[in-house]
């Protein structure tokens, strides 16, 4: 199983050091640099964009096709 984590504040960090706890494999980008090192540290593929983040990933998953281009080029729901 491959999971991507969007944002990596409380929650977010939290959620991807259990999957990395759990051996799976894990992707995690968050708009501020920085907040991925521990995480890259423990085996995390860190990405640069949103879409990096989620590129690769079957027609089927949730996400991807939920991302849009917002405003200030932001990727949104």
């Amino acid at each position: 199983m491959r999971v991507t984590v969007l944002g990596l504040g409380s929650m977010g960090s939290a959620l991807a050091g259990a999957l990395l706890d759990k051996g799976v494999e894990t992707t995690v980008w968050n708009r501020s640099a920085g907040r991925a090192a521990p995480l890259v540290a423990r085996g995390a593929r860190e990405a640069a964009t949103p879409l990096e983040a989620v590129e690769g990933r079957r027609r089927g998953d949730r996400l991807r096709p939920r991302l849009r281009r917002g405003a200030g080029g932001c990727w949104s729901p």
